[in-house]
């Protein structure tokens, strides 16, 4: 223990000026990201995203959530640099450092000037927002362990396998080039390719933190620089093999069962042909794929219940025997309500098979995996003027226009993760606020989905406070400035919250015979 001691007094006094410098930014980072966030005073100035920002304060507040990270690289680069693991002529060699205590006292170091700054950083932000940092302790954790696997690992890794501050930018340069590479590579010698999920980024994810882990002890313990550098060529490797083999088919077969008999899902897909067409097809000049957008209805949702449109898979059958068939892809969690059936799916199709069987009626076959939702306790909540607090979604405020005062949406606040998913509804009104409210027959009505199903402690990211625009629909924002004729939201308004879990997942199919591939046009491109 005393050498560990010695060794981390040693690096305070030789990177006094880093750790200053971090401090400071870090310090920067709790004071002026809140400004981001809507105020909880009424009035002038006070409420509202688009007018308590000024562009300065909006930009130093992104930019602050960039210079953490990489005050994060500069320290740890700096750190490990000072018993340079790379060559044959390392000082520290000679002296009785033994190489578990030196790493030791490398993650003290770390421990106390890069972890316990941003842990309490955070905790700071939670405070500010109206939140109690003590009941946040598990997710503040879980979030610092998000931290150290995607960044702090790799960071140390990097400065273990490289002799100098310079050589090191240099690779990480090399890594950000090499991506661009995988990307133009991919797109060059694979016509098709869609990845469904996040299977294949998590698989590379947990290889990335796994040897990140390997590679700093592995450096320490035997310093054969060779071998730390082949391991993480291993992840470059594992990317592009990741980004031509997906797993994503096994993954879902297996989280989304098909049911049998009793367990089987009542919900029904059907083309809707309400809308006098058979869909919309986009594509761009640079692409090899066609966007094919097909309307949908949904039946047997039972009331109660919603369904989410997690992936589809989709196979074409041409009259001439041809047959093309897409890996399953991501239908954007798109979803649907009892009242309100009708949908849509977005589906990439090979652009050189779309233009050989356009000509011709062809036959669809569509498979969904999808997840079915329950219900929960609704609140209704009279829109106060400030902020106010709402069960399983955080501390949201109105969002008010700078020309008018009116209320025009609703923002949330919330603790490490974005919200528990939940479906708003409200009644916009089209007269003034001081008037007669607009009686509940006449108002256009507005809902939006807000937050996910995803119940992690924590979501990566360096800021432990998200926020989260409800986005209703109807919202009258095709005019540039709001007039009391447009549609707003005024005090007093009820905003209902209804939470959402998940229920079950599994798969069902739709069948489309005789279906006109619709003619596209080609994006915009500039001369």
């Amino acid at each position: 223990m005393k050498q560990i001691l010695h060794i981390f007094k040693k690096d305070v006094r030789q990177f006094w000026l880093e750790i200053l410098l971090y401090l400071a930014l870090v310090a920067a980072f709790a004071m002026r990201y809140p400004r981001l966030w809507p105020s909880a005073n009424y009035g002038f100035g006070a409420v509202g995203y688009s007018f308590t920002v000024d562009g300065g304060t909006e930009v130093l507040a992104s930019l602050l959530v960039i210079l953490v990270p990489v005050a994060w690289w500069i320290l740890i680069t700096r750190v490990v640099h000072g018993e340079n693991l790379v060559g044959d002529r390392q000082f520290w060699v000679t002296r009785p450092y033994e190489w578990k205590k030196l790493l030791a006292a490398k993650a003290l170091f770390l421990l106390t000037f890069l972890y316990l700054p941003i842990f309490v950083a955070q905790c700071v932000l939670l405070k500010t927002a109206g939140f109690q940092p003590h009941s946040h302790i598990p997710g503040l954790l879980f979030n610092l362990l998000l931290t150290t696997f995607f960044l702090v690992l790799p960071f140390f890794a990097l400065a273990t396998v490289t002799a100098s501050f310079a050589k090191t930018t240099l690779t990480v340069l090399a890594i950000l080039l090499g991506f661009v590479g995988i990307e133009i590579l991919s797109s060059i010698l694979y016509t098709f390719h869609v990845t469904s999920s996040n299977t294949g980024v998590d698989i590379s994810s947990s290889l990335l933190a796994v040897i990140c882990a390997v590679v700093p002890v592995v450096q320490y313990a035997t310093r054969r620089v060779w071998l730390s550098r082949l391991l993480l060529l291993v992840l470059p490797v594992s990317m592009f093999v990741m980004s031509f083999v997906s797993p994503d088919a096994v993954i879902i077969y297996k989280n989304y069962p098909r049911g049998t008999g009793s367990q089987a899902s009542p919900l029904q897909f059907a083309l809707d042909t309400d809308l006098g067409d058979q869909g919309t097809a986009r594509w761009d000049r640079s692409s090899k794929i066609v966007s094919l957008n097909i309307p949908l209805k949904v039946s047997g949702i039972r009331e109660g219940t919603a369904v989410q449109l997690d992936n589809v898979m989709l196979s074409i059958d041409a009259p001439n025997g041809l047959r093309w068939t897409s890996p399953w892809q991501s239908a954007y969690g798109r979803r649907s309500l009892p009242e309100t059936p009708a949908s849509e799916v977005e589906v990439n199709v090979s652009r050189a098979f779309y233009d050989e069987v356009r000509a011709s009626p062809v036959t669809l076959h569509l498979t969904f995996a999808i997840t079915e939702l329950r219900v929960g306790s609704s609140s209704n909540i009279q829109l106060p003027l400030g902020r106010f607090p709402v069960p399983h979604v955080g501390i949201c405020s109105p969002d008010v226009t700078w020309e008018t005062l009116y209320i025009t949406g609703i923002s949330c606040l919330s603790a490490l993760h974005q919200p528990a998913l939940n479906y708003v509804s409200v009644l916009w009104s089209s007269t003034r606020c001081s008037e007669a409210p607009t009686p509940q027959a006449t108002g256009v009505q507005g809902a939006g989905w807000v937050g996910a199903l995803d119940n992690s402690p924590a979501d990566f990211g360096i800021t432990s406070v998200w926020r989260t625009s409800v986005n209703l629909s109807n919202n009258g924002t095709e005019n540039r400035f709001y007039t009391p004729e447009n549609r707003h939201l005024c005090p007093g308004t009820t905003v209902t919250f209804t939470p959402y879990d998940s229920v079950r997942r599994t798969q069902t199919d739709l069948t489309i015979p005789n279906f006109r591939l619709p003619s596209y046009l080609p994006e915009k491109v500039n001369p």
